[in-house]
């Protein structure tokens, strides 16, 4: 656990760095491996918001890449709390929006 804590401050900071330089990849990447260090402590209600602002974020500043990237996390954390509705959902749109489909940039 000492070693997730550590990770979590370090990628804590991080955030704060790509925040003040307004870097929103940056943001993107810190928020995605935050999820994951959630998920590994089980918290899988924060790494699912942090997937969401993720993508929301990507989405308003036109980021498909990272867009694709949250809704496929999100689709595989769905599937692993047995929810194969959403989770499928999720993984189909994140393959539309990296093969280009449906994806609009603001």
């Amino acid at each position: 656990m000492n070693s997730l804590n550590n990770a979590q401050q370090n990628l804590q900071r991080a955030f704060k760095v790509h925040e003040a330089s307004q870097n929103i990849e940056g943001l993107c990447d810190v928020r995605m491996h935050l999820a994951a260090v959630m998920q590994r402590a089980g918290d899988h209600e924060a790494a699912a918001k942090l997937l969401t602002e993720m993508g929301a974020s990507a989405m308003e500043h036109g980021l498909r890449k990272q867009l694709g990237r949250a809704l496929h996390l999100l689709g595989e954390l769905h599937l692993r709390r047995e929810r194969p509705e959403l989770g499928t959902q999720h993984l189909h749109e994140a393959f539309l929006c990296f093969m280009g489909f449906r994806f609009e940039t603001v």
